[in-house]
C-alpha cells in the first residue's frame, strides 16, 4: 500500500509530461521515425549531419559532407556529437537515427519535469505543488521553439538536472557521487552543444562561489574543479585537438545582435496578451535568441517577494519565504540574465577584447534561460509557503486561489505555443518517402556517383565563414543534402559555423566568372562536378554562367543534373581585347562610368542609410537588354560585409525592386574590397531605374565604394584605377 502511495505523485507526473507532449506533438511518441520536426536550415542541417557522418565518416572527428573538399571538425556541425559517438557502436539502428534523436529530445523532456519536481519537493516537501509547478514550468519554457530550429538546443532539461545534482552535493555527505554525476551530465551537454555547456557551468559555477564552506574545504574544492572545470577543459582541448583550420574568424557575428531584452523575458512573444501589449510596445528589434518569457505568474511571483523583502529589510526582519540557498540561484539566474542583455559590453564594447572567448557563444540571449527555470522554482516554493503559513482560513483560500490561478495562467499562456497547428514533413532520409522525380535524380546519382567528385548545389550557398556568404535556397539546400545523404556525394556547399576565411575565400572566387583569377585545392581531383539545378532562380553574374558551361545528364519535372568538369569551372580565361572602348569617353545614354575624382576618389557612405549611386531616367535604358553594373566595394571594421546592393525600376510611379544580392555574397572577394558585379535584364516596358545600397536599420558601419560602371552587356570598355591598373569592363586586364 506505501508503494503504492509513494508512486502516486510519479503517475500523475509522468502522465502529465505525456499528455502535454501528445498534445502538442503527438508524431514525437507515436511514429518517432517517420517524419522531420524541421524540413529546412538548421534543423535539416544537424539531421544530415548526423545520418551522413553515420553512413560514410572519413574518420572519428572529421566530417566530410559539407564543405568539400576539406570538411570539417564534427565539432563545428551542430550534429549531436555525443550521440553520434554513442550510434558509432549500434551501426544496426541507423535506419533509426532520426527516430533516435527524436526519442532522446522526449526523454528530455520526461527528464525536465522530473527534476523540476525532485527541486520543488526538496524544498516544499510538497507533491503536490511540487507536481503542478514543474508541469507548469516544462509548459512554458523557452526551450520548446529550439524544435523547430536549433534540434540541440531543445533538451530543457539541462539546468534542472544539473541544479538538482548540486543540491545534493551541497547537502549530502556523500558529495563523491553527486560529483561524478555532474561530471559526467556537464561533459554531456559540452558535446551535445557548446552552449548547453558552458551555460550550466556558469550557472552552478556562480552558485558555489557564495557557499564559501564548500570551496574553502579542499576536499570538495578539488570536486567541484572537477565537475566544473575539466568538462570545459576537455571541451576546449578536443575542440582544438580535432580543428584542423587556423584560420576562424574571432570575430563571429551576432555578440550584439542576438541578446535578450526585458520585453523577451518579462513580456510574452506572442499570444493574446502580445497582441494587446504591441499595441503600444513595438517589439521588431526584439530578437527570438533572447525569448525566455518567465510568465505572469512568475512575474507577480516576483514583485511580491520584492515587495515583502523590502518591507523585512526595513523592519529589520529576517525574510523566511526562501531557504538562503535559493537566493544564491536567484542571484545567479539574475547575473546571466543580464550578461544575455549584452551588459556591461553594450556600454564597453572593449571589454570583448579582455573576454575573447565570450566572442565565440556570440547568441547570448539564451543565457536567460537558466533565469527563467530559477524563476519558475522560486514562484512556486513562495506560493506553497503563503499557502501554508497563512494563519487564517480566508488567507488560505487566498493563496490557493493564487496558486490555482497561477497554474492555469502558465498553460493558457503556453497553449499559444505548444498547440499551435503544425505541419510535419515526412522522413526525406528514408528513400520511399520521396516523391518519384526526387527518387529518380538520387537513383541516377547513386548509379553515377563514381563518375563525380562531389554535388554543386545551383543556387549555390556557402554559410559560415562570418565575412564572405550566400544565403541558401530552402528549396535547393533541402533536396541537395538529402541527396548527398542518399548517394555520399558531399556538397560543394556550406552550412556551418566559423569556417576557415582561405577555404571560403578560394571557394567563393572558384565559382566567379573564368575572367577572374583562381586558386584550386590539392583536394580537388579530375572528375567532373554533378550541378543539381531544380528550377530554382540563379544570378545571371556566376550561376547562369556555371549553368550554360555544363552539359545536361539526366532531367525530369523536378530538376535537372549536369556535368561540369573541375578544368572549366577552375580555368582562367584571358580577355578578348577587341573592340574596347575608353570608359571616360563615353557618352550614350545608357552607360555611366564614375570614379569619384572630385569626391576624394571614393564614395563614402553608412550601411544604415539608403544610398543611391546611380540613377537613369525612364527611357535611358534600353527595354529587354542585359547591362552589367560593377564597382568596387572598399570594407572596413568588423561585419564589414553585412550590406546589400539591390536595382529598382519605376513605371508609373510604382516602385519595384527586381535584383538584391548581399555584398559578402559575390565571387570577386579579395583582401580589403570586393568587385561587385550584377548583371541583368532591364524590364519590358520603359521605366526608370535606382541602383542603391541598403545594409538594414542600426548597422553603424561605414564603406566606400569607387569606379562604378553601368553598361550595356555587349559594350566592352577599359578603364583604370587610382594604382594605375587597367581594366576590361569588370576584370584586370593583365
Amino acid at each position: 500500500m506505501n508503494l503504492v502511495k509513494n508512486n502516486v505523485p510519479w503517475i500523475f507526473l509522468l502522465t502529465g509530461t505525456f499528455l502535454i507532449v501528445y498534445l502538442s506533438i503527438p508524431e514525437l511518441l507515436l511514429s518517432p521515425n517517420d517524419f522531420l520536426l524541421v524540413s529546412e536550415g538548421d534543423g535539416l542541417k544537424s539531421y544530415y549531419v548526423f545520418d551522413y557522418q553515420l553512413n560514410y565518416q572519413t574518420s572519428f572527428n572529421h566530417f566530410a559532407g559539407l564543405n568539400y573538399p576539406y570538411g570539417d571538425s564534427y565539432l563545428y556541425t551542430d550534429g549531436f556529437p555525443a550521440l553520434q559517438s554513442l550510434m558509432q557502436i549500434l551501426p544496426f539502428l541507423e535506419y533509426y537515427h532520426v527516430g533516435i534523436i527524436h526519442l532522446t529530445l522526449v526523454l528530455g523532456f520526461f527528464l525536465t519535469t522530473i527534476f523540476l519536481y525532485l527541486i520543488l519537493n526538496f524544498y516544499t516537501k510538497s507533491p503536490w505543488i511540487s507536481i503542478i509547478g514543474a508541469l507548469c514550468i516544462f509548459a512554458l519554457q523557452p526551450q520548446f521553439i529550439r524544435l523547430f530550429g536549433h534540434l540541440s538546443l531543445a533538451y530543457s532539461c539541462v539546468i534542472p538536472m544539473g541544479w538538482y545534482f548540486l543540491i545534493r552535493f551541497i547537502h549530502d555527505k556523500n558529495k563523491l557521487k553527486w560529483s561524478f554525476l555532474l561530471f559526467f551530465t556537464n561533459t554531456l551537454w559540452f558535446f551535445t552543444h557548446g552552449y548547453l555547456g558552458l551555460m550550466l557551468t556558469l550557472f552552478l559555477g556562480l552558485v558555489v562561489i557564495f557557499h564559501f564552506k564548500l570551496w574553502k574545504n579542499l576536499r570538495y574544492f578539488i570536486q567541484i574543479m572537477a565537475f566544473l572545470g575539466v568538462p570545459l577543459l576537455l571541451f576546449f582541448l578536443i575542440s582544438k585537438w580535432s580543428n584542423s583550420v587556423q584560420d576562424r574568424t574571432s570575430e563571429p557575428f551576432g555578440f550584439f545582435e542576438y541578446q535578450a531584452q526585458w520585453k523577451s523575458v518579462f513580456l510574452p512573444s506572442e499570444g493574446f496578451i502580445h497582441d494587446q501589449i504591441e499595441k503600444c510596445i513595438s517589439f521588431t528589434q526584439v530578437n527570438w535568441e533572447g525569448f525566455a518569457y518567465i510568465g505572469l505568474t512568475s512575474l507577480f511571483s516576483l514583485l511580491i517577494l520584492l515587495f515583502f523583502s523590502i518591507s523585512s529589510f526595513l523592519r529589520q526582519k529576517e525574510l523566511t519565504i526562501l531557504p538562503k540557498e535559493l537566493w544564491f540561484f536567484l542571484i545567479s539566474g539574475i547575473v546571466l540574465l543580464i550578461y544575455s542583455f549584452g551588459i556591461p559590453f553594450n556600454q564597453f564594447p572593449s571589454l570583448l577584447d579582455v573576454f575573447g572567448p565570450l566572442k565565440q557563444f556570440r547568441a547570448i540571449g539564451r543565457f536567460a534561460w537558466p533565469f527563467y527555470f530559477v524563476c519558475g522554482i522560486i514562484s512556486f516554493i513562495s506560493m506553497h509557503w503563503f499557502y501554508i503559513n497563512a494563519s487564517t482560513k480566508f488567507r488560505k483560500q487566498i493563496a490557493l486561489s493564487f496558486i490555482l490561478l497561477g497554474s492555469a495562467t502558465y498553460f493558457w499562456e503556453a497553449s499559444e505555443i505548444l498547440f499551435k497547428k503544425r505541419n510535419f514533413s515526412k522522413n526525406a532520409f528514408l528513400i520511399e518517402n520521396l516523391s518519384a522525380d526526387q527518387r529518380e535524380m538520387i537513383e541516377f546519382i547513386q548509379k553515377n556517383k563514381k563518375k563525380y567528385q562531389c554535388i554543386l548545389p545551383l543556387p549555390w550557398f556557402h554559410v559560415g565563414s562570418e565575412l564572405y556568404g550566400k544565403e541558401p535556397n530552402v528549396k535547393t539546400m533541402g533536396n541537395t543534402l538529402i541527396a548527398s545523404a542518399h548517394s555520399g556525394l558531399p556538397l560543394y556547399s556550406c552550412m556551418m559555423g566559423r569556417t576557415s576565411f582561405s577555404q571560403s575565400y578560394d571557394f567563393f572566387r572558384s565559382l566567379g566568372s573564368n575572367f577572374q583569377g583562381k586558386s584550386k585545392s590539392a583536394l580537388i581531383n579530375e572528375k567532373d562536378f554533378l550541378i543539381w539545378y531544380d528550377y530554382q532562380p540563379l544570378y545571371a553574374e556566376d550561376e547562369q554562367e556555371l549553368l550554360d558551361a555544363s552539359k545536361l545528364v539526366f532531367k525530369n519535372k523536378m530538376g535537372e543534373l549536369r556535368s561540369i568538369s573541375s578544368a572549366k569551372i577552375f580555368e582562367r580565361k584571358k580577355l578578348d581585347i577587341t573592340a574596347i572602348v575608353d570608359a571616360q569617353n563615353q557618352n550614350q545614354a545608357d552607360f555611366l562610368f564614375e570614379n569619384y575624382d572630385s569626391k576624394n576618389k571614393r564614395l563614402s557612405a553608412k550601411t544604415s542609410n539608403f544610398n543611391t549611386i546611380a540613377h537613369f531616367e525612364s527611357g535611358k535604358l534600353k527595354p529587354n537588354q542585359w547591362y552589367e553594373a560593377s564597382f568596387d566595394y572598399f570594407w572596413v571594421g568588423k561585419k564589414n560585409l553585412d550590406n546589400v546592393f539591390r536595382i529598382e525600376f519605376v513605371n508609373n510611379e510604382q516602385i519595384n525592386w527586381f535584383y538584391e544580392r548581399t555584398i559578402s555574397s559575390y565571387t570577386d572577394q579579395q583582401k580589403d574590397k570586393v568587385r561587385v558585379r550584377a548583371v541583368f535584364k532591364t524590364q519590358s516596358d520603359t521605366c526608370a531605374y535606382n541602383f542603391f545600397l541598403f545594409g538594414g536599420e542600426k548597422k553603424n558601419t561605414f564603406y566606400q565604394i569607387d569606379n562604378l560602371l553601368i553598361r550595356p552587356l555587349d559594350l566592352s570598355v577599359r578603364w583604370k584605377d587610382d594604382k594605375g591598373q587597367f581594366f576590361i569592363n569588370s576584370f584586370p586586364e593583365k
